[in-house]
């Protein structure tokens, strides 16, 4: 069992990276760049709005909601100066960083269309 899942159409810029470095390709080898061109785009109305239905070539992404620690210049955790450390804004990340790496790129080609 993973856990409750909730599956949610939100924006691809609205999920933040994992890392701060995306390899270039995926691991079946596929070039990243490529997948953007293969990602489809609908027009659809959602919630009384016009939007882009984005379809990826690859399975959708996973996210978590999740509050990172915040870091210094040299990467360790910032003390909140009662034992633990300071936590940024929630937000959501995915570990699947070339999916959305793809994502974002198909979405920002369509601004200011929002794109889910």
């Amino acid at each position: 069992d993973g856990g409750d899942c909730e599956v949610q159409w939100v924006s691809p810029l609205e999920v933040h990276f994992s890392q701060n470095v995306i390899y270039p390709k995926f691991t079946d080898g596929r070039n990243v760049d490529e997948a953007v061109g293969k990602v489809r785009e609908e027009q659809v109305v959602l919630d009384g709005e016009e939007q882009v239905v984005l379809t990826p070539p690859f399975p959708a992404i996973e996210a978590i909601l999740w509050a990172p620690k915040l870091r210094d210049g040299q990467g360790k955790p910032i003390s909140d100066g009662e034992g633990g450390f300071r936590k940024g804004t929630a937000g959501l990340f995915t570990l699947d960083n070339r999916r959305l790496y793809a994502l974002q790129r198909a979405a920002v080609a369509q601004w200011p269309r929002r794109c889910v």
